[in-house]
């Protein structure tokens, strides 16, 4: 298991409120009443999501959420039950501060995620991608290795949703036939990316990095590495790394896109694993 390090910027976070917030009348004394100083709360895990209850009525609650004491916050909220995905494993540490009509009272509590969010990685694509903490490898299919994807496509009703998704016999000139390397994404504590890219004499060059995927959007984007692709295309996308489209992921078959600027549209680089 990879050390967990700071998950900002990469936890995709959820606070849903699952009941509202009471505003009983509270008393100047309230707050005596609140033993040894201690909250009364509890922080519980059902199916993936970790669960945050403050038992004081006449608390108002804040949380905060963090991998360590002393880094920086995950999430925050003020519910008196608030619900928290954490997509990795590992320990956490949540702070509760209960605000009473005559002050507020603070304290903490340590706890664990043992695994993977399954709430948060329900989406059978994640595991198309990464195979979990496993990981997964891709090298590019040569039998059709570059499509091309206009600037408004998939929207049915884009001016310019044109493809042309060639053979690599009919199309030999998008890139020489040849290895390129491989890239593996692997969800082992975190959103880990790497890429061996090997150049025209074999020779191989290996960096690493993170990744971040928005399946909402559509997105992928890769933080200290690149895009694993063949070809001569590098000075002609806007990025080989950040807000690359996603065209396909399955099982079998990965197609991820920079944004060409010359003569617009969308390089599909199209992947098999390895």
């Amino acid at each position: 298991m990879k050390k967990q390090c700071n998950i900002i910027g990469w936890v995709a976070l959820t606070s849903l409120a699952l009941s509202s917030c009471l505003k009983p009348e509270m008393s100047r004394n309230d707050i005596s009443g609140v033993a040894n100083g201690k909250l009364d709360f509890a922080v519980s895990q059902s199916n993936g999501y970790v669960i945050l209850t403050l038992n004081n009525n006449n608390a108002v609650p804040y949380w905060e959420v963090k991998s360590n004491p002393d880094m920086s916050l995950i999430v925050s909220g003020n519910n008196r039950v608030d619900t928290v995905v954490l997509p990795f494993p590992g320990d956490y540490w949540v702070k509760c501060y209960g605000y009473f009509n005559s002050g507020f009272v603070v304290d903490s509590q340590k706890f664990n995620v043992a695994q993977n969010s399954p709430a948060y990685f329900s989406d059978p694509r994640w595991n198309f991608l990464t195979n979990g903490p496993t990981g997964k490898t891709w090298t590019l299919d040569l039998t059709s290795p570059l499509g091309f994807y206009g600037t408004t496509w998939p929207d049915p009703k884009g001016s310019d949703t044109w493809t042309y998704i060639p053979q690599y016999s009919d199309a030999t000139w998008t890139m020489p036939s040849r290895d390129y390397g491989t890239m593996t994404f692997d969800l082992n504590g975190g959103f880990h990316y790497s890429k061996t890219s090997l150049d025209a004499l074999g020779a191989a060059t290996t960096t690493s990095g993170t990744f971040t995927l928005d399946l909402k959007g559509g997105t992928l984007s890769i933080n200290g590495s690149d895009l694993l692709w063949g070809g001569d295309y590098a000075t002609a996308v806007k990025s080989m790394s950040l807000s690359l489209k996603v065209i396909k992921i399955a099982q079998d078959s990965l197609i991820i896109a920079p944004y060409r600027v010359v003569s617009p549209c969308w390089l599909g680089f199209a992947y098999k694993p390895k």
